[in-house]
């Protein structure tokens, strides 16, 4: 019997194979410790041999990515463990999946300069060739690309679920997992706790899971979660520009087109303030004064 993990990229896939193989099934995990496990993005993906040699449970893509098929042939009696994510989970997801896979620092700030570039090196080409190649295809092969532009196409990924997340969330299986656990339950301790327990119960029934030892490692993860901290520096953004708050910010182009989805949903506005044109708006109080012209006159009595 083999067990696996069948994630997404960006739903922390590997750091939940790092606690069951630790806590649960308890092995030889080598010099990967809490304190060694997290690279400079805070992904789980720094490993020591001796880990990888004495992994109980594997975490792969099963379902997710052409890339990782494979290599694992699936038998009616493996476990798999499935992380499933839903549209409330849509910004963290597409945050990590593109400013932390891969290990490498992508400028998302000047995105539109030299943008083919920034996306071309060799440990994240893969992800984003589809990406270059719509670029060239549309708009021919130049060394910048307007940033509307590129917010676009996160903005359009991040208001419309009937894009590629989707594809997530709805997932077709090719074996039905076994077990489940919520990628929103990463991010509250309690949850995470209380869903590790259940998978236990099933993995390795005689375990004990030392609570103490769980929240340590818990803790230095979500410290280091760049996409929960980013999406709470968006949240205090948004809720400036709803309290009518001045506040000075600075985002990179996928926090932008967060910003402006929400700004979407809520005022039903798209196109017509600043912060949807080339160069981003700077201030809350900004976009609240022209969220409140644009409505003013949309209800304007006749």
């Amino acid at each position: 019997m083999n067990y696996y993990i069948n994630f997404t990229g960006g739903s922390y896939g590997h750091f939940l194979e790092y606690v069951l193989n630790r806590y649960v099934f308890k092995i030889d995990y080598g010099k990967t410790t809490e304190h060694s496990l997290f690279d400079m993005f805070g992904a789980s993906h720094v490993r020591d041999s001796v880990y990888l040699a004495n992994r109980k449970i594997i975490a792969t893509h099963l379902d997710f990515s052409d890339r990782y098929l494979c290599d694992y042939d699936l038998k009616n009696e493996d476990i798999v463990v499935a992380i499933t994510v839903s549209f409330d989970d849509r910004y963290e997801l597409l945050y990590n999946e593109n400013l932390r896979a891969g290990s490498v620092d992508v400028d998302f700030y000047d995105l539109e300069i030299n943008t083919i570039n920034k996306l071309s090196h060799p440990d994240v080409k893969w992800k984003w060739e589809n990406f270059i190649n719509f670029l060239v295809n549309q708009y021919g092969a130049r060394r910048n690309y307007p940033r509307q532009l590129l917010r676009d196409v996160f903005f359009s990924s991040l208001l419309d679920p009937t894009m590629r997340l989707n594809n997530l969330i709805n997932v077709k299986y090719k074996k039905e997992p076994n077990l489940k656990i919520s990628m929103s339950s990463f991010h509250n301790f309690v949850d995470f706790y209380k869903n590790i327990k259940k998978l236990a119960e099933v993995l390795n029934p005689d375990t004990n899971i030392d609570m103490l030892e769980l929240y340590t490692i818990w803790e230095i993860f979500d410290s280091k979660n760049i996409a929960k901290k980013s999406k709470q520096r968006c949240d205090e953004i948004l809720e400036a520009i709803k309290l009518n708050k001045s506040l000075a910010f600075q985002c990179n182009i996928v926090e932008e087109a967060w910003i402006n989805c929400n700004i979407t949903e809520i005022y039903n506005i798209n196109r017509e303030l600043d912060c949807f044109n080339d160069t981003y708006t700077t201030n809350t109080l900004h976009i609240r004064n022209q969220i409140d012209k644009y409505l003013s006159m949309l209800y304007r009595k006749p």
